[in-house]
C-alpha cells in the first residue's frame, strides 16, 4: 500500500484559523495580519472539501491560511462554524465585492455536476446547458469580480477539465500543449477558460490565472468511485464497453496538493493537467479495483447498453471514451504524486476512506 499523509491532530485543527468578519486586516496590503487569505467556492463539494482539509495542514508563505468561503445563494451551508462566507451566484456575480478585497488567492471549484446523479439519461433535459451556464457564466462573475477589485488577489486557480481534448483514447500522451478536441465537454472546457481570463482585464500584472484540468478525482466520499463500488462489492462490476478506452485520473488528495502547489509555484499558469502521471485504461482500473475489493470483475457493461441507459452523447464522452493525459507542468514544476498508480490509490481511499 503506498504511504498517505496521517489525518489532522485536534491540534492542527485548533491551530487552523477560520476567517471571521472581526479578523483584523493590514492597512498596508488588505489581508489579514499573518495570514493568507484562500476564497473558494464549491467548499463542499468532492475537490473542495479535500482542498479545505489540505489548508488545515498548510501554512503559505509562512503565514496561517483563513478561508473565505464564496458560497452560492441558496446553497450549502458554511463549511466550518465561524468561517466568512461571500456570496454569488450564477446569474448575479458576486455582490459583495468587499467581502473579496484582500484575499490572496482565490480557488474556483463550483460548477454544476457533470455526471448527474445517475446513468440514466442523465444529460436530459436541460442538464447541458446547466453545465455550460454555470461554467461560462459563473466563472466570469467571479472573474470579473477579481478584476474590479482595489486589492487583487496574487492568483486565481479557476477549474478545468481534460475534456478539453476530447475522448477519442488514442494512446497519445496529452500534454498542455495538445489542442482542443471535439465534443460537448471539449465546448464547455474552452468557454470555460476563455471565462476566467475575464480576471486579468485590461492585461493587469494581476493574477496569475491558473486553468486546473481535472481528470476523474476518485474518492469514496463521492464521484464516480462513489457510485461504482455498490456494483464492484457485489462481484457484478466489469469493463466499461471494450476496456481500451483511456482513463486519466487523479486520487482527491493529490487534487487538494495540486491546488495548494499551484497557489505557493509563481511558475504555473494557463492550463494545467491534473491527472496522475500513470493514465490506465478502463479494463486497467476494472481489474484494479476487482483486486483491491477481492471481487471479480467478469460482467462487462456492452456499449450499445451504456448508450440505450445513459444517451449517446454522454455515453460515447464519459463511459466508452478517454484521454491520455499527462502533467507535464506540475512535475516539470517539482510536484510529485501521493498517489502515483491506480493500485496505489485505491488501496489507500479503500483503507482510509479517502
Amino acid at each position: 500500500m503506498h504511504a498517505g499523509r496521517s489525518p489532522p491532530s485536534a491540534s492542527t485543527s485548533l491551530n487552523f484559523f477560520w476567517n471571521t468578519k472581526e479578523s483584523q486586516k493590514d492597512s498596508s496590503n488588505g489581508s489579514s495580519k499573518g495570514t493568507f487569505r484562500v476564497a473558494i467556492s464549491g467548499c463542499s463539494g468532492l475537490v473542495g472539501s479535500a482542498l479545505c482539509d489540505e489548508l488545515q495542514q498548510k501554512r503559505i508563505g509562512g503565514k496561517e491560511v483563513e478561508i473565505v468561503q464564496l458560497k452560492r445563494k441558496g446553497g450549502a451551508g458554511v463549511v466550518k462554524g465561524g468561517v466568512e462566507t461571500v456570496e454569488w451566484s450564477v446569474e448575479t456575480g458576486v455582490e459583495d465585492l468587499e467581502g473579496l478585497e484582500g484575499v490572496d488567492a482565490v480557488v474556483h471549484l463550483a460548477g454544476e455536476n457533470i455526471a448527474g446523479a445517475g446513468f440514466v439519461n442523465p444529460w436530459g433535459g436541460d442538464k447541458k446547458q446547466r453545465i455550460m451556464e454555470s461554467r461560462r457564466q459563473g466563472t466570469k462573475g467571479i472573474a470579473d469580480a477579481i478584476a474590479s477589485l482595489k486589492s487583487k488577489p496574487s492568483v486565481f486557480v479557476c477549474a478545468s477539465a481534460v475534456g478539453f481534448y476530447g475522448f477519442e483514447s488514442s494512446d497519445q500522451e496529452l500534454s498542455e500543449t495538445a489542442p482542443k478536441g471535439t465534443g460537448f465537454l471539449a465546448d464547455v472546457v474552452e468557454e470555460w477558460e476563455t471565462a476566467s481570463a475575464s480576471a486579468k482585464a485590461g492585461g493587469a500584472g494581476k493574477p496569475r490565472i491558473v486553468n486546473a484540468r481535472f481528470g476523474v478525482v476518485l474518492s469514496e466520499r463521492g464521484g464516480v468511485l462513489a457510485k461504482l463500488l455498490p456494483l464492484f462489492k457485489l462481484g457484478v462490476g466489469g469493463n466499461l464497453g471494450s476496456g481500451s478506452q483511456w482513463f486519466s485520473w487523479v486520487s482527491a488528495r493529490d487534487v487538494a496538493r495540486a491546488l495548494v502547489f499551484m497557489i505557493e509555484n509563481s511558475s504555473l499558469s494557463g492550463p494545467v493537467n491534473v491527472v496522475a502521471p500513470s493514465a490506465c485504461t478502463n479494463a486497467q482500473f476494472t481489474q484494479a479495483l476487482g483486486n483491491v475489493l477481492l471481487r471479480p470483475t467478469l460482467i462487462p457493461a456492452p456499449g450499445f447498453a451504456l448508450k440505450l441507459l445513459s444517451g449517446s452523447d454522454f455515453a460515447d464522452e464519459l463511459l466508452l471514451g478517454g484521454q491520455k493525459a499527462v502533467p507535464s507542468k506540475l512535475e516539470a514544476a517539482g510536484f510529485s504524486f501521493e498517489d502515483p498508480t491506480i493500485q496505489d490509490a485505491l488501496s489507500d481511499i479503500l483503507a482510509k476512506g479517502d
